[in-house]
């Protein structure tokens, strides 16, 4: 109950006619008058049992009287208790009146008036509030009783009142200019309602794995190599002309045939190297603008195309020259260079015209040429060969960089992954779910727990069989980690709670008797919860089925006999049945753990493997099938490269935390920023390769996903085990310092381009800021953005649904995830609450607390499940306990799988087969390690 300090509520006898003696009943209410009576000398109300004279102060009484009359318009006016009368009476018709309330003429009816008040006074003591409504909650403004303006000026006329006795003042002094900026805060308020505004920079970006020509091809040069372009625009004028072979189509086809048969035939390999990277270049020699420079450079690399054999087989004869020559490398490096420059231009503005879907034959075209000359396989075993002996010559960061244009070309970008996965989708009948609020889903392994729960409380009740397969005694299989059903009522919380008190054939039970005592630390909590172990001890009121409701009301698929059960448990068990998500990863997972239970028990051979269930694609002839024949090609070839792969984008990833950033405002003079130059290059290389290196293995998670669920976990151990989380979480932290700063491309760059460099070559230099129409994002630091959500995103997919490795996170994980909150985007968002998802139910209730934006973030931003109890509802002991044997079943199972589908690949890394072992074989082998 609020009540004003020093004031007490009395109850006020009405007006009583002249001559009645009997009491009227009382009727409680508040009046200025009986604030006056009851608050003696508390905070400074002056009553009449403290004053010894009636005509003392006079000043002081009626300053008392204004202020006591304002408080009285406050409680009544402004909390629509009643309506006051002209002359300030009180609510209810209880007068109140304005002279003071003390005289020296008391009446015989004064006398028994003041007797009833007495005695009031003396019950209201004694008895509790009767109308609490009357004075309890905020003050709050009404159209009826006046706007927050109206309030803050009765409260300055209120201030202007007291002014009177300057001895007592009741109110803080209100300035003029705080007072204008209340009465402009009411009027905002007035306007729109919205108190509460968010804090954080809404960031319009969407990610995009190739964005342009003109953001994507600056990457492949440094400041260093910008001197080839002086000596490709000089070799190419030297025996061509550059107009004719701008506007004579059959002019550049010669030149280009002339220029590939000298280099396949090895005349004068520099010459024709220089000169082929001057036409992918766009022959930026003569080019008078920004939009015509990058229409030459498509133009000139679709011409490119049939001679796309050629330029692949020297790009590997000088890379092979460079990883294992011992003479000549200065030479063999500068071509090798030459060609990957070509190789790049060529591919990037193949990834563009797929992307638009431009060129649709040449791009094919390309794509199968690179396919049939294993060109992303070769890069692959490059980078492992550089992982055990590095060298200079191979320029690895050119290789890394050209290994995620060419992922691009060969698998694509996320657009078209969506495209692939709903083909794959539709080819093995899995069933399209469409996003929205009403399409939420459950997995199969929560519905089991579901029935679990469901048939504890009702034995008698069916449920609707889950689409889990049967299991080959699992509870002896190494596999029975990978998928644990929890249901509550085997959890560890509810193993706590005592059995029910009375039998279960009681046919009414007793009454609850006191809760179960709980031992936490020093304090005992009280626990009512029911256990779920035991079924419903309480019966149902119509068990005949007899009731009105219960013949209107029939849950789908529900006879006769089941009207015993609750109507919401059987209408539960029908969505959630009908709800039931089988993705096509957990068929995938499904067939394989059933191979690996009939291997471990020695059910036929191990080599029998359904065609159906390895998700070939060889028999059809599409473009998404030709891409999951290549991720299959890939896998296959390159298993045993995946952990050098790893380990070497990891490598290029760690060496840049020790990256510094500079802000504009730290280095305004010339002399500074001469200083920062060389650092800065460095940075823009370092940084360059960690884009490029991050966007590889998310490319490589998700294709490998697709293609099957345990190529995708297999790629997944080999990051955690070289420590991908330790890595992205120590980039991300250093990322924490000047974060907006860095979004919004308020930090220093080098100065130099690649279009500033071609420009520089022309006669009619053209300038960069002049062409708006192809410049994309020129605000923001898209590098950074990309590296940034790439590296949430890979933490998200390792530690993903696997206990043991969110334990590996730090501890200040959620203060990190909340410094990248601070920007709202939805594609920074998604892996940042889905890490959140994850670990909350793994964390105290402080640390909710404080991260509970994140926690509201996820229900606001991520689609959760059909029945979803992701805050508090996990088996938090259970999930812990079995953290680490669902890791080795992974590892296991893994072992199996790729020695069973890709056994030459296999066998490269040590496994070898010994089931055709004879008895007698093994003992021997026994008996030779032994001695």
């Amino acid at each position: 109950m609020l009540r004003p300090a020093g004031c007490e509520v009395t109850k006020i006898r009405p007006a009583m006619p002249e001559g009645v003696k009997t009491r009227s009943p009382l009727i409680r209410s508040i009046s200025s008058k009986d604030l006056r009576r009851k608050g003696g000398r508390r905070n400074g109300y002056l009553s009449p049992e403290n004053s010894s004279n009636k005509d003392a102060n006079d000043s002081s009484s009626e300053a008392e009287e204004h202020l006591l009359q304002d408080l009285d318009n406050i409680l009544y006016k402004k909390l629509h208790l009643g309506e006051t009368s002209p002359n300030g009476g009180s609510v209810r018709g209880s007068p109140i009146s304005s002279s003071p309330p003390n005289t020296h003429d008391h009446s015989d009816d004064d006398q028994e008036n003041n007797a009833l008040d007495q005695d009031a006074e003396e019950e209201a003591e004694n008895e509790d509030f009767a109308n609490v409504d009357e004075i309890d909650g905020p003050i709050s403004p009404s159209s009826s009783s006046g706007s927050l303006k109206d309030l803050a000026k009765a409260n300055v006329n209120k201030g202007t009142d007291q002014t009177l006795n300057n001895d007592i003042d009741y109110n803080l002094p209100v300035d003029k200019e705080f007072q204008n900026q209340l009465n402009k805060r009411a009027e905002e308020i007035e306007k729109d309602g919205s108190i509460f505004q968010s804090s954080r920079t809404t960031l319009e970006w969407s990610i995009q794995d190739f964005y342009s020509l003109y953001d994507e091809l600056p990457d492949w040069f440094c400041s260093v190599d910008y001197n080839m372009l002086g000596d490709a625009k000089r070799c190419f004028e030297k025996s061509f002309s550059p107009t004719r072979f701008t506007v004579e189509h059959s002019y550049a086809a010669s030149v280009l045939e002339q220029l590939t048969s000298d280099l396949q035939n090895c005349n004068n390999e520099a010459s024709c190297t220089l000169s082929l990277a001057y036409i992918c270049m766009g022959t930026f020699g003569n080019k008078k603008s920004l939009i015509e420079h990058i229409k030459a450079i498509k133009n000139n690399n679709f011409l490119l195309v049939p001679h796309l054999s050629v330029l692949l087989k020297s790009f590997k004869k000088f890379a092979s020259h460079c990883r294992e020559g011992k003479s000549h490398l200065k030479h063999y490096t500068n071509l090798f260079f030459n060609c990957s420059t070509i190789l790049f231009f060529l591919v990037n503005v193949l990834v563009e015209s797929k992307a638009k879907g431009q060129c649709v034959t040449e791009t094919e075209a390309a794509i199968e040429e690179i396919y049939r000359e294993e060109i992303l396989e070769f890069v692959v075993k490059y980078i492992e060969y550089w992982r055990w002996n590095s060298r200079l010559s191979m320029r690895i960061r050119i290789v890394i960089i050209l290994f995620h244009r060419l992922l691009l070309l060969q698998f694509g970008d996320m657009q078209y992954f969506e495209e692939v996965k709903e083909y794959v989708h539709k080819k093995h009948n899995i069933k399209k779910r469409e996003n929205g609020p009403g399409a939420l889903a459950i997995s199969p392994l929560d519905y089991q727990a579901f029935r679990e729960d469901v048939t504890s409380r009702f034995p008698t009740f069916v449920p609707p069989e889950s689409d889990i397969p049967a299991s080959f005694d699992n509870s002896n299989s190494l596999s029975q980690f990978l998928e644990i059903p929890r249901p509550k009522s085997k959890s560890t919380l509810n193993s706590n709670l005592s059995a029910p008190e009375c039998h279960i054939a009681t046919p009414v039970p007793s009454p609850c008797s006191s809760p179960t005592s709980q031992m936490r630390g020093s304090k005992s909590r009280k626990s009512f919860q029911t256990n779920l172990a035991y079924p419903s001890l309480y019966p149902c009121d119509d068990t005949d089925g007899s009731d009105p409701l219960s013949s209107r009301i029939r849950a789908p698929g529900c006879g006769e006999g089941e009207t015993q059960i609750p109507f919401s448990v059987l209408e539960a068990t029908d969505i959630l049945h009908k709800n039931v998500e089988i993705k096509l990863s957990t068929r995938q997972l499904w067939h394989e753990r059933e191979l690996f239970m009939k291997q471990e028990r020695g059910w036929g051979s191990t080599h029998e493997s359904p065609s159906e269930f390895l998700y070939h694609y060889n028999n059809e002839n599409n473009g998404e099938a030709r891409t999951m024949v290549r991720i299959e090609e890939f896998y296959k070839k390159c298993l045993p490269s995946l952990s050098s792969i790893a380990y070497v984008l990891l490598q290029t990833m760690e060496s840049n935390l020790n990256n510094r950033t500079y802000v504009r405002d730290d280095t305004k003079d010339e002399s500074s920023g001469l200083q920062t130059a060389p650092q800065l290059e460095i940075i823009r290389s370092k940084e360059i390769v960690l884009k490029s290196s991050c966007s590889s293995l998310y490319l490589l998670m998700k294709w490998l996903k697709l293609s099957h669920i345990l190529k995708f976990e297999q790629f997944c151990v080999i990051l955690h085990d070289y420590k991908l989380i330790g890595i992205v979480t120590s980039l991300l932290n250093t990322y924490t310092d000047k974060y907006q700063e860095r979004v919004f491309g308020n930090v220093l760059q080098p100065t130099h381009s690649f279009w500033k460099a071609c420009s520089s070559y022309n006669a009619d230099s053209y300038d960069i800021s002049t062409n708006k129409t192809v410049l994309s994002h020129e605000n923001l630091d898209l590098r950074f953005l990309n590296t940034v959500v790439y590296l949430l995103r890979l933490l998200s997919k390792v530690t993903g649904c696997k206990t043991q490795r969110l334990k590996e996170l730090p501890l200040a994980i959620g203060t990190l995830l909340k410094t990248f909150y601070q920007i709202f985007n939805l594609d920074i968002y998604q892996p940042i609450l889905k890490i959140t998802q994850e670990l909350t139910p793994f964390k105290n209730k402080k640390w909710k607390s404080e991260h509970m934006d994140l926690i509201s973030g996820v229900y606001l931003y991520r689609r959760l499940k059909l029945s979803d109890n992701w805050v508090t509802g996990k088996d938090i002991t259970g999930e812990l306990n079995d953290a680490c044997g669902q890791e080795i079943a992974l590892r296991a199972l893994l072992q199996f799988y790729n020695f069973l589908h890709y056994k030459p690949s296999i066998e490269h890394l040590g496994y070898h087969d010994k089931s055709d072992f004879s008895f007698f074989s093994k003992e021997a082998e026994i008996l030779t390690s032994v001695h």
